[in-house]
Parts: structure tokens; sequence; C-alpha cells
């Protein structure tokens, strides 16, 4: 699946409107490589304490390991440009919850970088390719009846180990693995070939295109 990337966001807290990111990590779906980086909030204060426990992510490791958002979103860019084909295809982003949180924050992220150093056309290009598959969505489609759709129990319904959960480098490996046992579900209760399946055009239209005809 070519133009497709996990993403993932660690924050100082749940509000994808105000809080401000402390880790991103984006993977290419299928590579090794994946970018990752801890970065400093620009509004400086201490890190809610439910943030620590849940992250293990510190005041302290932000200090000694941190760098400046705009130059980790630079360094992100880059790393996505590596792994993109074409000018004109489309860019798949994958996240849980994204809709309502990590799409948000990137969305976020890319006006304030614009904001205060001018994105040149072919980045802004970039943005505007992007097409966003939630895949919290993605599991509530296809696992009806779930009391629980959340990345953790999913992992764990899929027995899929998690060396470093809620750690963004962590997540979005985990993530990578819920999205192909979500398809390979998907297409056994409906008698589908899996590689047929798996093609990230497929899924967005099973999760977004609805038509009358």
């Amino acid at each position: 699946m070519e133009n497709t990337f996990i993403l993932d966001f660690e924050t100082t807290g749940l509000n994808p409107y105000h809080d401000e990111i402390i880790e991103i990590a984006i993977k290419p779906y299928g590579k090794e490589n994946i970018y990752t980086k801890l970065t400093k909030p620009l509004i400086k204060k201490k890190l809610n304490y439910k943030v620590v426990q849940i992250t293990n992510i510190t005041d302290q490791l932000l200090a000694d390991e941190g760098i400046n958002i705009y130059t980790a979103f630079d360094e992100m860019i880059n790393f996505m440009i590596k792994h993109i084909i074409g000018n004109d295809k489309p860019i798949y982003l994958l996240a849980h919850n994204g809709t309502m949180f990590d799409f948000i924050l990137l969305q976020r992220l890319f006006v304030n970088y614009h904001k205060q150093n001018k994105l040149p056309e072919n980045i802004i290009n970039i943005f505007n390719r992007f097409v966003y598959i939630d895949t919290l969505l993605m599991s509530r489609l296809m696992i009806p009846d779930r009391f629980t759709y959340s990345q953790n129990a999913l992992a764990k319904t899929f027995l899929i180990e998690q060396k470093a959960a809620h750690r963004a480098f962590g997540d979005v490996i985990v993530l990578e693995e819920i999205f192909k046992n979500l398809v390979r579900y998907h297409c056994n209760i409906n008698s589908l070939n899996y590689n047929e399946c798996l093609n990230i055009e497929y899924i967005h239209a099973l999760l977004y295109t609805y038509s009358f005809n």
C-alpha cells in the first residue's frame, strides 16, 4: 500500500485544540523505517501527572531529548517525502481516534507552522493530498457489538504484543498490526481475498463513501 502512513502523537493532555504535542511517530506502511521524536511544548509548564504516568514521558526527558516542534515538523515532512510516490496521488494517514484527536493536531501543526514560516508550495501540496483513515471507526465498522474499541483492547483481542504502549513509536507499530488484523477479519467474515482487501482505496471507500446508486 504505497503512500500510506501510520501516525501517532503523545500530548500534554486530551484536548486536541489546546494541548501540545510532546512526541511524534510516523511510519510508512509495510516498511521498517520510523520517524519519531520527542518535542518540547511551546508553552512551558509542567506535564500533568496523568500524562507522565501513562506515557513515562517526564519534564526532564523533554528537557534532555526534546526538540522544537517546528524542527520536528521539518524532519517529519522530509522523512515522508522520501517515501511518497508521485506528485498527485493521495497520501493516506492512519491513526486510532484520528478524527477526534491526531488529525486535528496534525492540521493545527501545519497551520501554525505556516503562520511562522510560510510553507513552500510543494509542502502545501502534500497537506492537500492527505486522506484520513480513522482505525477506531474502521474497527467499529468491521467488528460490531464490542464493549470497547480502544487500541489497547484491540491489540489484546488480536494477541499483538505491546512493547511500548502509550509511546508514539510503540503505538504506530501496534496500530499497523491492528489494521492488518481488522482487514483479515473483514475478509474472513465476508469471504473475500485478503490480498485484494488489503487495498487502502478499498478501505477508504468502505469507511467513507456512500451512494444512493
